[in-house]
């Protein structure tokens, strides 16, 4: 009755905004039910999300999902239920429509000011270890709510002092050795790429001295790491240093105050920060401990051509995703999850960096290279030649190394909206640094030209506090990109009213700062056409591959610097090839297959060029394409693919990997699917992994271990990795009783390459998706048995070797009209079927002899 209770101040109206207020905007991807869903007008709805926001809209209280439980026969769903609403399980509502998960949407609700208590609570806890008591579990939840709105404050101030910025946030107020911390504290970085640094940050927290803390830190150091000792020496004395404010904790303040408290002192710090950055790369303080290498280090360089090759299920694709990505972005931090990566990679694909095709037998040259194709035009058929895929990545990619002034064409001087920009770009090198206001905004503040790179005009505020007579230090940078989005979208600067409609369209920050650069730029279109011209951006298929390859080899000539490091700093493209054994490579490849070589490619001391069949331009390929195949081994193996191919790519073997179906493993995946977080009880945490645990033999060391986890489970940040999982449950969980997906596919694997060979094992990709006895039974019934029934030509002599006889049954013996002799007695088997009666947990111990 207790959770009743916070929810009597709900009226059914209320709960009605949540769900008109969820269909505008959506809601938290992190509070996605993962077992029920709300109905309401054939529409899926998140149910304790929706209590929570019909709190806020009764009385501006928004009520935290740790206050109360959802499920059958709980306070909350009894609730909603009693307001005519009704809840069902997820498997009955996959026909209807859902609402839309938005990343932190919630946060804007929060209306709770940091509370006194929180304060006293980490003052009188500091350094105590966590034990299974009420009073410290009661600490723990309260400093867990305090640690949410950390992270509401953090978010806040990131969005009004950087436009690339990134954060990170534990939300976990006891150690890795389960003692309280004095300190709560969330991470603040100006750019995803200074977070990947990882090693300095500006910090955000509150502290035992009843202090509000804004200071810049470093980041999981030891004592004796000599870049803490560094810091230690910039940072001077803790209480009176420069870079480690402070603000006094009040009991009246509130979050426009503190908001702006960080604002003010992150913008204080962000100068002092990069300083410090520097500094430590000056002094070339253990370069390896940076993670800074030397940008002649080579020996994680990929290589252009390589094929990567393996039985099926091994991850060759999967593999091929992160290697493209890798080379086209290589900052890019491919430990995220599965999501996140495969999002990037669909950008580069988009942006044209990475291409993926896949070979099959009737693929010609015509349409790898080039070729006639059939063409209607006004009832004529003609026949003009058509570049193949190949020919136009390798067009992007020389394209991409050349300027548009780099390029020789008859028509060069006509205008574009690059060439345009170019000569923008030219007029304003002049008040580079002369602190003289070049722009302003649409209320008249004054903005400076701090810097000019290729794609992207830096610049900063004059004025922090002009009253005041501050500077402004923090910088900002606009793109070509977004300002050739703007024009091309018609957008007019001297007729905007209101920059949030206005720029809606194209994005959402730093609105002033890029119309005071866009009005200077379209007011500089407009002074310098003569006429009215169509502005488009450079037209790269006006120019033939000749041209190009011609204009690439004059450039070269013309840099000052040496060509391995052009080609260091120039964009790289990628072709991804599937199933490349597949095709008949002397054929698609043709003339070609020579100039593939890294020492033939453009630029290289043994360059080739070829002239093509079709359409006798002079053809070379660039050295910034990177060629990257596949190729199953239980379809063909190394040895039967053409010489010539093999000479010029690099293989690397992709082996069956059965250590990641460890017990661990598997509970991490499943972890990472879930997110973990069910916020609940015990009860509820072992609700949702009924089916994973009687499947790995999920077991706890003590009673106490089970609270633990469920605590771990809630406090998970988005990204953990294996190492972050493992090292905190591996002192409370064991698995007994139940089966090893990493002992099952060793088992059958080895009797595979017994029978058979190593090429036609079976992949782990198999079973790395497979959290319960019926997403089993189906990867055996769709993959497992299909391919062991393709490689034993149906020999169900030999499937029953590999599976052994829990997967078969006898085939009845029948009676022929013939002498007895003449029959073959011998027991004849067959597969049984794989149905809601078959018992598969029974069948795979039969097949690993337990």
């Amino acid at each position: 009755m207790e959770q009743l209770a916070l929810f009597e101040k709900i009226s059914k109206d209320n709960i009605l905004q949540a769900i008109e207020r969820i269909d505008e905007e959506g809601y938290p991807t992190n509070r996605k039910s993962s077992s029920y869903d709300l109905i309401y007008n054939r529409k899926a709805y998140p149910p304790k999300y929706i209590l929570s926001l019909a709190g806020y809209f009764a009385d501006g209280n928004f009520i935290s999902h740790k206050e109360f439980q959802g499920g059958e026969s709980t306070a909350s769903f009894d609730f909603l239920k009693s307001h005519g609403f009704e809840i069902l399980p997820k498997n009955e509502t996959g026909g209807l429509e859902q609402s839309k998960p938005v990343k932190d949407i919630h946060l804007k609700y929060f209306k709770d000011f940091f509370l006194e208590e929180e304060f006293e609570l980490l003052k009188e806890y500091q350094g105590q270890k966590k034990e299974e008591v009420d009073e410290h579990h009661e600490a723990y939840n309260k400093l867990s709510k305090a640690y949410e709105k950390l992270e509401f404050w953090t978010k806040e101030v990131d969005s009004l002092t950087f436009d690339y910025g990134a954060w990170s946030i534990r939300k976990r107020p006891t150690s890795q050795a389960n003692k309280f911390d004095g300190y709560l504290w969330s991470q603040l970085y100006p750019s995803k790429e200074l977070k990947e640094y990882r090693k300095v940050a500006i910090t955000l927290g509150l502290d035992e001295n009843y202090r509000f803390v804004v200071k810049i830190d470093t980041v999981h150091l030891g004592e004796n790491d000599p870049v803490r000792k560094h810091y230690e020496v910039f940072r001077g004395d803790y209480d009176n240093s420069t870079i480690v404010l402070f603000k006094d904790f009040s009991a009246s303040d509130n979050w426009e105050n503190l908001i702006e408290f960080g604002k003010e002192s992150v913008q204080k710090l962000t100068s002092k920060y990069y300083e410090l950055i520097e500094s430590i790369q000056e002094l070339e303080i253990d370069a390896e401990d940076l993670n800074i290498k030397p940008a002649n280090e080579m020996e994680n360089k990929p290589n252009l051509n390589a094929i990567l090759y393996g039985p099926p299920g091994t991850g060759k694709t999967y593999n091929t995703i992160n290697r493209a990505i890798a080379i086209c972005d290589p900052k890019f931090d491919l430990s995220q999850s599965r999501d996140i990566v495969k999002e990037r990679f669909d950008v580069l694909q988009r942006e044209g960096q990475i291409v993926f095709t896949t070979f099959h037998q009737s693929l010609s040259y015509e349409d790898f290279i080039e070729g006639l194709k059939p063409v209607e035009k006004e009832q004529m058929i003609t026949y003009p030649i058509q570049d193949g895929l190949f020919k136009r990545i390798c067009k992007e990619a020389f394209l991409s190394m050349l300027s548009p002034e780099e390029l020789k064409s008859s028509d060069s001087d006509e205008k574009t909206l690059d060439s345009i920009y170019d000569d923008y770009l030219d007029s304003l090198r002049p008040e580079i640094g002369t602190g003289n206001p070049v722009f302003h905004t649409m209320y008249g503040h004054e903005i400076l030209l701090m810097d000019i790179k290729k794609t992207s005009i830096i610049v900063k505020f004059k004025w922090f506090n002009k009253e005041k007579g501050i500077e402004a230090t923090q910088p900002f940078s606009v793109t070509k990109d977004k300002l050739f989005q703007l024009y091309q979208g018609g957008l007019n600067p001297n007729e905007i009213t209101s920059l949030k409609e206005s720029f809606k369209p194209f994005f959402k920050h730093n609105l002033s700062v890029y119309y005071a650069v866009y009005k200077s730029f379209h007011d500089f279109i407009k002074e310098n056409l003569t006429e009215e011209t169509d502005l488009e951006p450079f037209d790269q298929d006006r120019y033939s591959y000749e041209e190009l390859i011609d204009s690439w080899e004059s450039a070269i000539l013309q840099k000052d610097k040496p060509f391995h490091e052009l080609l260091d700093g120039a964009k790289k493209f990628v072709l991804i090839i599937d199933e490349i054994n597949r095709g008949n490579v002397s054929q698609v490849f043709g003339e070609l297959i020579t100039l593939i070589e890294e020492g033939k490619r453009a630029g290289k001391n043994e360059a080739l060029t070829v002239t093509l069949p079709y359409s006798k331009e002079k053809f070379s390929i660039p050295p910034n394409l990177y060629l990257l195949g596949t190729m199953n081994t239980a379809d063909r193996s190394v040895e039967a693919l053409d010489a010539a191919l093999r000479r010029r790519f690099v293989f690397e073997e992709i082996h069956p990997n059965p250590d990641l179906l460890d017990s661990y493993q598997v509970m991490y995946r499943f972890w990472r699917q879930k997110m973990g977080r069910y916020y609940g009880a015990v009860s509820i945490y072992e609700k949702h992994e009924k089916d994973i645990r009687e499947l790995l033999g999920l077991k706890f060391k003590s009673s106490q271990s089970e609270v633990t986890y469920t605590e771990v489970g809630d406090d998970l940040p988005e990204d953990f990795t294996f190492s972050y999982y493992y090292e905190r449950v591996k002192e409370l969980i064991y698995f007994e009783g139940g089966f090893s997906f990493r002992i099952l596919l060793e088992a059958i694997n080895a009797r595979i390459s017994f029978l058979k060979d190593e090429d036609h094992q079976i992949g782990h990709s198999y079973f790395m998706e497979v959290f319960s006895i019926e997403e089993l039974k189906e990867t055996f019934k769709k993959n497992i048995i299909p391919l062991l029934k393709e490689y034993f030509y149906n020999d169900y002599s030999k499937i029953r070797l590999v599976l052994g006889d829990g997967f078969m049954e006898k085939i009845p013996k029948v009676s022929f009209p013939v002498s007895s002799e003449e029959i073959n007695e011998e027991d004849q088997y067959r597969l049984k079927t794989i149905d809601e009666n078959f018992d598969v947990l029974a069948a795979i111990k039969q097949t690993i002899g337990k």
